[in-house]
């Protein structure tokens, strides 16, 4: 991206890889401040295992 033409060709693409950023860590905040002190949001979140996230479709995948 240290090019004008590379950021030219992304166009929109930019544009809704930050948005999705921007939500994803919107959200990781938002699920932190509902935590009480000390606990991790990783901590009991069985939904998170290598089987669970080998077998997500992508629309899941863009859920989470």
């Amino acid at each position: 991206m240290y090019h004008r033409s590379a950021c030219e060709a992304a166009d929109d693409t930019l544009v809704e890889l930050i948005d999705y950023c921007y939500r994803k860590f919107a959200s990781m905040v938002r699920r932190c401040d509902l935590l009480p002190d000390g606990a991790f949001i990783m901590e009991d979140d069985k939904s998170n295992s290598a089987k669970s996230l080998a077998n997500m479709t992508k629309e899941m995948e863009m859920e989470n």
